[in-house]
């Protein structure tokens, strides 16, 4: 049971965040094979058929080529990443649960959630102005929320020594933030879009 963590393990903390913010944000070119295969597991152990998968090099293509599904409600395949936080959450005291994931990774996944809306959405504020499509703004939050679920989990594995039963579901949540973080997910289809070639520095979270 894990009651307390040191500060110089609190300062490492940061590196990890860094380190998935930073992956998730890569400017190398997207594998298309290797974003099928991860979306194709992804979908499969969340218990849906494969999707049709679009990709596009930007979201207004896919605007104009589909139509954007305005009234659908997108996936989080990244929730697959749930049995893996409990099974961490059971090896810390109630209290520290409490200070550490709920308030830290909150706060962090606000703050990550602000740096993924620049890049991933700023050719869309041609087409749609400040009103964003409730899938979009919904997508925003939970991008921002797995970047931080990730890296608090990488920290509480490599530095405090939790340890969980599920590596299959590990893997592919880590491939989804790897290798194919810009796609929007839908119960029958999968929209995902080229990597960005360069990130606006006036966006202080990405531009550090």
């Amino acid at each position: 049971m894990i009651t307390d963590i040191k500060t110089e393990e609190y300062a490492l903390l940061q590196g990890y965040r860094s380190r998935w913010q930073q992956a998730a944000f890569s400017l190398d070119p997207l594998d298309r094979d290797i974003a099928i295969e991860t979306l194709d597991r992804a979908y499969s152990l969340t218990g849906y058929r494969k999707p049709t998968l679009f990709f596009f090099a930007t979201p207004d293509r896919a605007i104009d080529y589909l139509g954007f599904p305005t009234t659908r409600t997108p996936l989080s395949l990244a929730s697959l990443i749930t049995p893996i936080i409990e099974q961490v959450r059971a090896q810390f005291s109630p209290i520290l649960w409490t200070h550490f994931w709920r308030r830290q990774g909150k706060m962090y996944a606000t703050a990550t959630s602000l740096a993924v809306t620049d890049p991933l959405l700023a050719v869309l504020q041609t087409e749609f102005g400040s009103k964003f499509p409730l899938p979009i703004l919904q997508t925003i939050e939970m991008h921002g929320s797995a970047i931080s679920d990730l890296a608090m989990l990488d920290f509480c594995m490599n530095v405090l020594g939790c340890t969980h039963t599920e590596p299959q579901l590990w893997q592919v949540v880590k491939s989804l933030i790897q290798d194919c973080f810009w796609h929007l997910a839908f119960e029958d289809i999968c929209i995902v879009f080229d990597r960005p070639m360069q990130y606006d520095i006036s966006c202080p979270q990405i531009a550090s």
